[in-house]
C-alpha cells in the first residue's frame, strides 16, 4: 500500500508530525480520521466570524457579519458529510461552565460560549490601541496568506492578525479557542514567513486566548532565526520522505481520531494497514489556489 507525501508543509502539519509520526501517517498519509471535536469546528467558526468583524471595521467587507450558530451548523454539516463523528471535549460537570457541562463541551455548550468568545474578541479590540497593519501589497493584516518557502520547500500558513502598536512595532497575533500552546514556534514560523514575503520584521508575537479574552503576553520572536526555522522544516521533510513515523504514546491517545488503526495502542483495525508504506512524492506546490486556502483549517 502506498501513501502520497504532500508537496508542502504547514505549521500544523509540522507540529502534528513532531507530536506523533504514526498519527501523521494515518491521518495525512492514509486520510483516516473518523472523528473530530466540537471544539475544533467551533474554533473555525470563531475564526471566520472574528475575521468578518475585522474586515468590516477596516472597510474591506460590506456584507453583514454572520451569526455564530449558522456558521457553526454549516461547518458541522461538512464534517458529517465526510463521515466524521463530532465529539465533545472538556469536563463533565453538573452545570454548564467554562470547563464543560453535563455533556462536556458539546453542541449546546458551544452555542453559549462561541458567541461569548466573539464578544470577548470585540471587547479586547475596543480596549486596544493597536491597529491592523496595511501590508506593502495593499492587503491587510487579517488572515494573511504566507506561502514563502521554508528550507527551500513549499510552505503554507495563515497569520490570524498582524498589528502595529502606537510606537510602530509589528506584532503577530494568533487566536486560540483552546488551551495555551506550549510553544511559540508557530509564531516564529509566521515571523520568518512575514519577513520573506513582505520584508517586515515582527519582533513580537502573542496568542489571544478566547477563554480569558486577553493576550498571553508578548513573546520575543527574534530567537527564531531563519536558519532555525528552516531546519525544523528540513528535519520534518527528511523524516517524512524516509518513512520515519514513530508513534508517541501519551494520555492523549485516548481521544485520538485514528486510534483504531494504530498498532502502538492495539487498535482493533490496525491489521488493515501495512507496517510500512510505499511513498509517492508529490511535486512541490508553487502557490495557494483558492480551493487550497479554503481547505486549510486555522489553528484553534
Amino acid at each position: 500500500m502506498s501513501i502520497q507525501v504532500p508537496g508542502r508543509l504547514s505549521y500544523s502539519s509540522l507540529s502534528s508530525y513532531a507530536e506523533c509520526g504514526e498519527r501523521w501517517r494515518l491521518e495525512r498519509g492514509h486520510k483516516l480520521n473518523a472523528s473530530t471535536w466540537f471544539a475544533t469546528v467551533a474554533g473555525s467558526a470563531v475564526h471566520e466570524i472574528t475575521e468578518a468583524h475585522d474586515l468590516v471595521e477596516i472597510g474591506r467587507r460590506s456584507d453583514a457579519v454572520p451569526e455564530f450558530k449558522p456558521v457553526f451548523d454549516g461547518l458541522l454539516a461538512k464534517e458529517r458529510e465526510l463521515g466524521r463523528e463530532v465529539k465533545p471535549s472538556g469536563k463533565k460537570l453538573k452545570k454548564i461552565g467554562p470547563g464543560g457541562g453535563p455533556n462536556k463541551r458539546d453542541y449546546d455548550w458551544w452555542l453559549i460560549y462561541g458567541p461569548l468568545y466573539v464578544e470577548k474578541w470585540l471587547a479586547w479590540k475596543a480596549a486596544s490601541d493597536w491597529k491592523i497593519a496595511i501590508l506593502p501589497d495593499g492587503e491587510v493584516g487579517v488572515e494573511v496568506v504566507i506561502n514563502e518557502d521554508m528550507a527551500d520547500e513549499s510552505f503554507l500558513g495563515f497569520i490570524d492578525r498582524v498589528y502595529i502598536t502606537p510606537d510602530g512595532q509589528v506584532v503577530i497575533v494568533d487566536l486560540k479557542t483552546g488551551s495555551v500552546p506550549m510553544s511559540t514556534l508557530q509564531l516564529g514560523s509566521y515571523a520568518v514567513g512575514l519577513s520573506r514575503k513582505y520584508g517586515i520584521s515582527a519582533e513580537w508575537g502573542a496568542y489571544w486566548m478566547a477563554g480569558d479574552g486577553e493576550l498571553t503576553g508578548l513573546k520575543d520572536l527574534t530567537i527564531y532565526s531563519d536558519e532555525y526555522i528552516d531546519e525544523q522544516y528540513a528535519m520534518a521533510w527528511r523524516g517524512i520522505r524516509n518513512g520515519v513515523f514513530l508513534p508517541n504514546i501519551t494520555a492523549l491517545c485516548r481521544g485520538c481520531g485514528v486510534r483504531d488503526f494504530c498498532r502502538a495502542v492495539g487498535g482493533m483495525r490496525s491489521n488493515e494497514l501495512p507496517i510500512r508504506d510505499d511513498l509517492i512524492l508529490s511535486p512541490p506546490v508553487t502557490q495557494a489556489t483558492e480551493s487550497q486556502v479554503v481547505q486549510v483549517s486555522p489553528g484553534v
